[in-house]
């Protein structure tokens, strides 16, 4: 639900695009956006498959990029423990 359909996706990331009042405006409302999206996630079918596998050992490290952070929304705490977060 971009304003500005000129606006690429990868043009929100540039430094250029905080300098620009009206283009910092549609960077906050597109992060605000994806904020609202990650709360309302839910671990996946994938994300249970992966749990099942640290509990049981056969998994050493599970690497992720996801902003969504729900491979911590797990009880188990070895499963925490192998999960390594690659955002940021």
């Amino acid at each position: 639900s971009m304003v500005n359909s000129n606006i690429k996706g990868k043009d929100l990331f540039d430094v250029a695009c905080m300098v620009n009042p009206s283009t910092r405006s549609i960077f906050y409302k597109f992060i605000d956006e994806l904020k609202s999206l990650a709360d309302q996630a839910f671990p996946t079918f994938t994300h249970r498959f992966f749990q099942q596998m640290a509990i049981s050992g056969k998994l050493t490290r599970w690497y992720s990029q996801n902003i969504d952070c729900l491979e911590h929304q797990h009880e188990d705490e070895i499963v925490k423990e192998k999960v390594v977060l690659l955002h940021g």
